[in-house]
C-alpha cells in the first residue's frame, strides 16, 4: 500500500522515505503471510519431522501443524505499539519503539504459566490436546 496506513491500521512491514515514496504492508497480511509460509514449510516431511523430534515426537499431527502455524502467525505482536508505528517517521526518532522486547512483556505478564512449573510459554498439551 502507498503512504502513510490509515488510523486504526497497523503496519507490518514499509519501506522507502516518509511520506513521499513510503509503502507498507498491513500487519495483519504479514501475519497471514507468515502463517501460511510456515505450513506450507511443514509439508516438507524432512522439516516437519525434524520439527517433530526436537519436541520428542515422531511426527505432527495435521492439528498440531495447524496450531504451530497460528503461533507462527502471533510472531510480531509486539508491533502493536505506537512507538513502533511511529518510528518510520523521522521526527519520532527519540520516541522509537521496537516490538521484540514488547510481545516478550506482554507474554510475561499474561501468558507464562510459572505456576504450572514451566517456563514454557505455550505448554506442550496446547499443541497435543486434540
Amino acid at each position: 500500500m502507498q503512504g502513510p496506513p490509515p488510523s486504526g491500521q497497523f503496519m507490518g512491514k514499509w519501506s522507502g522515505e516518509y511520506p513521499a515514496s513510503f509503502s507498507w504492508h498491513p500487519l495483519i497480511d504479514h501475519c497471514a503471510d507468515v502463517a501460511a509460509c510456515f505450513e506450507s514449510l511443514l509439508k516438507i516431511p524432512l522439516i516437519r519431522k525434524r520439527l517433530a523430534r526436537s519436541c520428542g515426537k515422531g511426527d505432527l499431527t495435521p492439528r498440531q501443524i495447524a496450531r504451530l502455524s497460528e503461533l507462527a502467525a502471533w510472531h510480531d505482536l509486539g508491533k502493536i505499539n505506537r512507538g513502533f508505528q511511529e518510528h518510520h517517521k523521522g521526527e519520532m526518532a527519540q520516541r522509537r519503539g521496537g516490538h521484540v522486547g514488547e510481545a516478550g512483556y506482554l507474554i510475561e505478564k499474561c501468558f507464562l504459566r510459572k505456576d504450572m512449573g514451566s517456563t514454557s510459554i505455550i505448554p506442550m498439551v496446547w499443541i497435543e490436546y486434540e
